[in-house]
C-alpha cells in the first residue's frame, strides 16, 4: 500500500503522516467513483449513453469507473449531470490549528481580506431556476 501511495504522491520518501493522508485521500477518491458507479446503475443509464452525452469515448468512461484514469472536476460534474446524480465536494483540514484558523477566518470574513462571492442571475443552482430542463 505504501508504494502505491508513494507513486500517487510522486515522491520517493515522505513521512508517515503524509502517507496516511495520501491513503485517506485515495480511499475517498475510490469511494466517490464507487458512488458514481452505483448512481449509474440506479439511474439505469448505459455507459454508451453517458459517453455520448459527455462527448467522450465509452472506453474513457470505463477507465474512469475502473479507476484506471482520473476525472477532472469538470468531467465529474458532467458525468453526474448525465445520470441525474449530485456530487458533494468538501475539503476538511486535518490540522487542528488550521481548522481553528479557518473557522475564525470564515466567521469574521468582514474583518479581513476574504471576499464573499454572490452569484449572479446566471449562476443560480438548478433548483432555483426550475431544474435542468
Amino acid at each position: 500500500m505504501d508504494n502505491l501511495i508513494l507513486d500517487l504522491l510522486g515522491e520517493s520518501s515522505v513521512d508517515r503522516s503524509s502517507i496516511e493522508l495520501a491513503a485517506k485521500n485515495h480511499r475517498s477518491q475510490r469511494h466517490l467513483i464507487e458512488g458514481l458507479a452505483n448512481a449509474l446503475k440506479v439511474a439505469g443509464v448505459s455507459i454508451s449513453s453517458v459517453a455520448e452525452k459527455m462527448g467522450e469515448s465509452e472506453h474513457l468512461v470505463c477507465q474512469w469507473l475502473d479507476g484506471d484514469r482520473d476525472l477532472t472536476l469538470s468531467q465529474l460534474r458532467k458525468f453526474a449531470n448525465s445520470i441525474d446524480a449530485f456530487v458533494d465536494y468538501r475539503v476538511t483540514s486535518l490540522s487542528e490549528s488550521a481548522d481553528r484558523k479557518f473557522k475564525t477566518m470564515t466567521s469574521s470574513h468582514a474583518s479581513n481580506n476574504w471576499v464573499e462571492w454572490e452569484p449572479g442571475p446566471d449562476h443560480r443552482p438548478a433548483e432555483m431556476i426550475g431544474g435542468l430542463g
